[in-house]
């Protein structure tokens, strides 16, 4: 499989998945998202920003998030700058968030 079905199988199709089963479970779905859906033209995005996605990545990510907001269901969309990988050459959202709690700092 090519990378570009791949990622749109798992942005996608695995999106419409944990739809359904929060659908059956009558819970709310928390998808985590990019900044990337953004074209980076302005300085300071918000949430009723138009996304313009820049690169095939950003793209599948902003078709999960309409796949959520056509769901029905309870959602939160949160579009973070620099998502967790297991090998990195600077802090990633998650490891920003665990030292911060490990210092106690907001």
């Amino acid at each position: 499989m090519d990378r570009k079905k791949n990622c749109l199988g798992i942005k996608c199709f695995g999106t419409q998945n944990i739809i359904a089963a929060c659908q059956k479970a009558n819970k709310k779905i928390v998808y985590i998202s990019t900044d990337f859906v953004f074209d980076g033209k302005k300085r300071v995005y918000s949430e009723k920003d138009d996304p313009a996605p820049i690169n095939w990545y950003a793209r599948t990510k902003y078709e999960g998030e309409k796949l959520i907001q056509a769901s029905g269901l309870d959602y939160i969309i949160a579009r973070i700058a620099y998502p967790y990988r297991a090998f990195f050459e600077r802090n990633d959202f998650v490891r920003v968030l665990i030292t911060k709690l490990e210092k106690s700092e907001n």
